[in-house]
């Protein structure tokens, strides 16, 4: 059932994120999932991505999408507590999570207010400071988030915008 999954995610664009001032491609990594399931869940679905996957702090768990029927990714889907997981410089896992950051001079503030007055993606602001935001996608879309921070830094203020981003390295064999 991975191949039909597969292709549902597989028609999403690959994405990039921009890391101490360089574009860095992410590339969708087709076979791995990363699912936002609560510890204590006890359902037959629950117990078995946390027997197949890799369970992580916080409940989550990465997993292969092999093992999951169709009607299972669906199901999850639907939810919204499935991510997808990309890869970046060919070995390390990136799960973009809904939320970024965005660190500015107190006196950019304003610009960065007439930057996101222009943005085409709904959002709303988690946490404001002096020198520092958090904003959230209202379509809870990691790529949403992705896409925000990108659009911000490429504005070409001297702001910081930083995607939330899980990295997730594979063991050494």
């Amino acid at each position: 059932m991975s191949d039909e999954i597969t292709s549902i995610t597989s028609g999403r664009r690959n994405r990039y994120v921009y890391a101490l001032g360089r574009r860095i491609k992410l590339t969708l990594e087709p076979a791995y999932t990363y699912i936002e399931m609560i510890k204590d869940d006890s359902s037959d679905i629950a117990k078995k991505i946390a027997a197949q996957g890799t369970v992580l702090p916080g409940g989550a768990t990465l997993t292969s999408k092999a093992v999951l029927t169709l009607a299972e990714w669906m199901s999850l889907s639907k939810t919204g507590i499935t991510r997808n997981v990309y890869r970046f410089e060919n070995k390390i896992l990136a799960v973009p999570l809904p939320e970024l950051r965005v660190v500015f001079d107190a006196e950019k503030r304003n610009e960065v207010f007439k930057i996101l007055e222009k943005t085409t993606i709904p959002f709303e602001i988690i946490r404001l400071g002096n020198d520092q935001m958090i904003l959230r996608p209202i379509s809870d879309l990691s790529e949403d988030a992705l896409d925000l921070a990108n659009y911000i830094y490429e504005q070409g203020i001297k702001v910081i915008p930083s995607a939330r981003v899980l990295r997730v390295m594979e063991s050494p064999e």
